[in-house]
């Protein structure tokens, strides 16, 4: 197993977490605004750990720089869609909510993405996926 996938197995806990804290944020449809708070505020300092440890990795080729980058900008993106969410719920302000939820929506489809993508860079044999650990 190449490295970055090595390195995806150690984000996937965190990463399934933070599914977990969407999913049930999302199936509140923002009517229960107490438990969108306490959801977005227990996922949130693990979401920021998750974008700080994605954003220390150096990816070793430009194809996988280029998956990195996008999934790191899904996570960012996930971060301040709660920052959104937790403001519109302080101001009351729907169009925050609606603009935090699509955050959410947009992460998913990134975790999609860079799943797509890393399988097609490895039916290339990308040499990140088939080297040994970065030095």
């Amino acid at each position: 197993m190449g490295p970055y996938l090595q390195q995806l197995q150690t984000w996937a806990p965190q990463e399934a977490e933070a599914a977990r804290a969407v999913t049930r944020i999302l199936r509140t449809q923002f009517v229960d605004e107490a438990e969108v708070r306490r959801q977005v505020e227990e996922s949130l300092p693990r979401v920021a750990a998750q974008v700080e440890a994605l954003g220390a990795y150096e990816p070793r080729t430009a194809d996988i720089r280029v998956i990195h980058t996008r999934y790191l900008d899904g996570w960012r993106r996930l971060l301040r869609g709660y920052e959104e969410i937790l403001r519109a719920l302080d101001s009351g302000e729907q169009n925050g909510l609606a603009r935090g939820r699509a955050a959410l929506l947009s992460w998913r489809d990134t975790l999609r993405e860079t799943a797509d993508r890393l399988q097609a860079v490895g039916a290339t044999s990308a040499p990140e996926m088939e080297q040994g650990p970065p030095t």
